[in-house]
C-alpha cells in the first residue's frame, strides 16, 4: 500500500520561515518505509510556509508531523535564494545553492516546480549546510523520478546572528 502526502505548514502572518521538515510521529526508531520527496520553503524571496512531500511505502498508515521553524520579525538580511534545475528522467544532481555574499545559511531544501501535487518520484539524498562552522550555502543531492521535471533548490539566508555556528557529527552506516 503506497500513499503520498504533499502539504505545507505556515508560520503566523508576521513571521518568516527559517527551516522545516517532517517526522513519523510516535512509532519509535524503526524503518517506517517512508521516502522524503520534497522539503523546501515556500516561494522565494520571502516565505512564511514550509512544503513537504513524502511517500509511505509501508503496509500500515503512519502519523506524520510537518514542521516549519518560524521567526518574527523578519531577521536582518533575510532572503530565500532559489536555483532552478531541469532534470531528465532518472537524473541525479548534487551541489550548493549559495546565499548572498554578506549573509549566512539558516536552512534550505528542494521542491518540484509548478507541477501540482502528484508523486513525482523524486528523492532527497542529502540536505545540509555547506562548510562548517560558518556557511553561506545549502547543499542538496537529489534523484529525479521517471519523468523530466524542473526542480528548485533553496537557500534560506540572513545576516549572521550572534552565536551563529554550524555543528556536525559523523556516523558510519
Amino acid at each position: 500500500m503506497e500513499s503520498r502526502l504533499r502539504e505545507t505548514v505556515g508560520c503566523p502572518a508576521d513571521a518568516s520561515v527559517l527551516g522545516g521538515g517532517a517526522v513519523v510521529e510516535g512509532d519509535g526508531a524503526r524503518d517506517h518505509h517512508t521516502v522524503l520527496r520534497e522539503s523546501a520553503p515556500g516561494d522565494s524571496p520571502w516565505a512564511s510556509q514550509w512544503l513537504v512531500a513524502l511517500s509511505n511505502n509501508d503496509s500500515q498508515q503512519h502519523t506524520v508531523g510537518i514542521y516549519a521553524v518560524c521567526v518574527s520579525p523578519k531577521p536582518s538580511g533575510y532572503w530565500i535564494v532559489r536555483k532552478d534545475h531541469y532534470m531528465v528522467a532518472g537524473d541525479f544532481w548534487r551541489g550548493p545553492t549559495p546565499c548572498l555574499q554578506t549573509t549566512v545559511i539558516v536552512g534550505g531544501g528542494m521542491a518540484v516546480v509548478n507541477a501540482g501535487h502528484a508523486d513525482f518520484g523524486t528523492t532527497i539524498q542529502e540536505t545540509a549546510p555547506g562548510v562548517i562552522p560558518v556557511s553561506s550555502s545549502w547543499t542538496m543531492a537529489m534523484r529525479n523520478g521517471p519523468a523530466g521535471y524542473d526542480l528548485a533548490t533553496y537557500a534560506v539566508c540572513m545576516d549572521m546572528p550572534p552565536g551563529y555556528e554550524i555543528l556536525r557529527k559523523e556516523f558510519t552506516i
